[in-house]
């Protein structure tokens, strides 16, 4: 009895940390196809800018096919984002030139493929 109790043990400790670990990877986005410049060339751990014109659940073939796209997949969303920015201002420039095609796109900030929140990237970041 005490070597199945035991073994019980371990199991559950096991299948708990393997729980835990599958959790933390679904939090991080997963790029799907990348076509960067900027991240790429410069130093980890800089922001950088992209404008994101659609979240979805399910793909969508007209958006995949949008040249310069990047796609990651994130909370469960589907998320389309165009161009890469060293400066906020140059990312709100080009989210007004495709605002009449896309007019939920907004500027979101990413630090080494994760999102940051705008406001801390600003705080960090020349405008």
């Amino acid at each position: 009895m005490k070597h199945f109790f035991l073994i019980f043990l371990l199991i559950t400790a096991f299948s708990t940390s393997a729980k835990n670990n599958a959790s933390e990877k679904e939090s991080k986005p997963v790029i799907v196809n990348k076509v960067s410049t900027i991240i790429e060339n410069e130093v980890e751990n800089k922001i950088l800018f992209t404008v994101q014109i659609a979240a979805l659940h399910n793909e969508n073939e007209t958006f995949e096919n949008l040249e310069g796209v990047t796609i990651y997949i994130e909370d469960s969303f589907i998320k389309y984002r165009l161009g890469e920015f060293a400066t906020y201002k140059e990312a709100r420039a080009f989210r007004r030139s495709i605002l009449s095609k896309y007019p939920d796109a907004f500027v979101q900030a990413i630090r080494d493929g994760l999102r940051v929140h705008i406001q801390d990237a600003l705080s960090e970041v020349a405008i």
